[in-house]
């Protein structure tokens, strides 16, 4: 972990993950998940009476990259925003999940010692993470961008992360993939 990691400050166990959302009526902040929690219920702050029962289910995620994808999804639901960033829905928080879990379980799939954290990431790792992609959507690039773009979501929230990308990732043309700015 950097020093610039270090200084993050970091939600306690007991801190109530929907605490910057309006809840549904009866719902009391009190009743709701905390950061501690291996599952967040998110079903509170959804408003929608045909809203499913979503939840968030860190138990899934390899245990090494817990920490980090607990600390992104604390952002998106209540934690300082980045400058210019709007508040996500919730059910797109869900759906980021998705992604960040694919992302994640094949990170932790690789042997290079530098994909034990975020921070040691390469350009390179970044693109063996494409080529892991185009081969398991080969005919959609649009479901490739959908997982690139949950990917960069560690750059943009890297303010509220212990374990931070080192690089930014923008948006690159479907051919290259990602291109790296350090």
């Amino acid at each position: 972990m950097t020093a610039l990691a270090r200084s993050v400050t970091l939600p306690g166990d007991d801190v109530f993950v929907l605490h910057d959302r309006p809840l549904r009526d009866g719902v009391a902040l009190e009743d709701t998940s905390q950061f501690g929690d291996a599952v967040w219920r998110l079903q509170p702050a959804i408003h929608k009476s045909s809203g499913r029962n979503l939840i968030l289910n860190f138990n899934r995620f390899p245990a090494r990259f817990r920490p980090v994808a607990k600390q992104l999804a604390y952002a998106m639901l209540s934690g300082p925003l980045p400058q210019g960033e709007k508040r996500c829905k919730v059910e797109g928080v869900r759906c980021a999940s998705t992604e960040l879990f694919r992302f994640l379980t094949w990170l932790d799939s690789q042997s290079e010692h530098r994909c034990q954290q975020l921070g040691t990431l390469t350009g390179a790792d970044l693109l063996a993470y494409q080529r892991h992609l185009a081969g398991l959507f080969p005919g959609s690039a649009t479901q490739r961008e959908t997982c690139r773009a949950k990917v960069r979501l560690f750059w943009r929230w890297r303010h509220n992360l212990s374990d931070r990308l080192s690089f930014e990732v923008t948006p690159g043309v479907w051919t290259q993939g990602f291109m790296l700015r350090v």
